[in-house]
This record gives C-alpha cells, structure tokens and sequence, in this order.
C-alpha cells in the first residue's frame, strides 16, 4: 500500500504533512527531544524548510503528539489549530491521566516505562491568530481555507481533546484513535488505542470514518491500513 502523504517519524510517532495553500499543514508533532531530529528528517528527507510549515493540527494534547509543538510553532510561526478540551493540557505542558491500559499486559509495560518516562513537556500558549475548534460539530471551513477538502470531526475516546482529519480522497488521520504499530499488535491491541477513556466512543469513531467514505487509514503509530481492515475488527467486536 503506497502512501502518498509525506510523513517524519520520530521516535513512536508518525507526523504527516500535506500540501496546502503555501506550504504545508502538518499533523502532530513527536517528543520534545525529537525536534532536532525531525528538523534533519524534514530537510533530507522532503527537502522542506521548518518555514514551509504553515499550519500544525494536534490530534490530541499527549507529549508524544504536542511535545515539541512549542518550538515548531515558535521556528515556523505556524497557526495552531486544536480542540478547545486541549487548551488546558496544553498550557501545563501535561498529558491527562485519566485514561486506562486497553489490557493487563499493557498495564505491565507502561508500569515499567513510567519508572523513567514523564509525561510532560514545554507548555503550548495561545496565540491570537491560532484556530481552536469547539464542541463536537464536524468542522470543514478550516481545511478549506487552507486548500483542502475534508471534515475536521470531534473523535473522543483515547482523550476528551481528540480530532481526526478524514480527506475526501479517503485518508483518515486518526491520531490514537487506531493503532496499526507492530510493537502494540503483539500485545492484541486489535487496532484500537493502548490508553482509552471511552471504548464504545473509539469505536464511534471507526464507524464515522466509515460512513464519511475513509478508504485508508493513517496511523499516528504504525504503519497505513485499508479501512476493510477497521469493519472487520469493528464487526468482530459488536459480535461479542
């Protein structure tokens, strides 16, 4: 499966960039100590310039998503665009932490992980000219005025903040809110987020990708799948 859209993984996190009017819109962000790293990929890689990135989307406010979005947004002086339920998360520099393991042996793991791991990183301030979606209203003035076609929808259950951007060639970016990562597959994730809030509102989401007409499925953590792959595991789990 090709993938056209331009993406930089660093460390966990895929961070895709899609043309838009002058530059590029660029969906989350990885680490704070991944910045130095993303700026060499994006400049080898796709020969852009941290200016060329115009406008930056986070799909939710975790610091594996928004950790270095300060300094990008600083460097680039792009337009934030975000949920209204992660500006408050945002400005502490904090991943929420009501969210629970999906199952016992990913509860195990991040046991281990968060003896040396916090989930902090600089704080993300507002600005006047940054975008902040509200409320669960599908949203696609924003993406047009950038030059593309498609819905901004409110797609909580891994975190109240949560957003995807479904394109109307069928791309959907889902952040967490499926998981295709070989890392997390041997742990029978099942394409569904490792922390949830809401299960049954993750897989609202799936079926929305669905019915909007996403086609295939780009992954914050793994690699793209067809969304023939999402009704079957959503077929499987309503049987249950």
């Amino acid at each position: 499966m090709k993938n056209k859209h331009k993406f930089v993984k660093v460390g966990f996190t895929k961070c895709y960039l899609i043309k838009c009017n002058d530059g590029y819109l660029l969906i989350d962000t990885g680490y704070p100590n991944n910045y130095d790293k993303f700026i060499n990929k994006l400049k080898k890689k796709h020969h852009i310039d941290i200016g060329d990135i115009k406008f930056l989307i986070l799909t939710h406010h975790h610091d594996d998503h928004a950790g270095f979005a300060a300094k990008l947004l600083k460097d680039s002086g792009a337009t934030l665009i975000v949920h209204e339920n992660a500006l408050e998360r945002l400005k502490l520099g904090i991943s929420e932490i009501d969210s629970v393991s999906l199952n016992r042996r990913i509860k195990f793991i991040f046991r281990l992980f968060n003896q040396f791991h916090e989930f902090k990183y600089p704080p993300v301030i507002l600005r006047e000219d940054d975008i902040i979606l509200k409320g669960s209203h599908d949203n696609k003035d924003v993406l047009k005025d950038l030059g593309l076609n498609g819905l901004i929808i409110h797609t909580p259950g891994h975190t109240k903040d949560g957003i995807s951007i479904i394109l109307v060639d069928g791309s959907v970016f889902p952040g967490d809110n499926a998981m295709n990562a070989w890392y997390f597959n041997i742990l029978s994730i099942k394409k569904r987020p490792i922390f949830v809030q809401n299960l049954k509102l993750i897989f609202e989401s799936w079926e929305r990708y669905i019915d909007l007409g996403g086609k295939i499925i780009f992954p914050s953590h793994g690699k793209a799948f067809s969304i023939k792959i999402l009704c079957q595991k959503l077929n499987k789990f309503k049987t249950k």
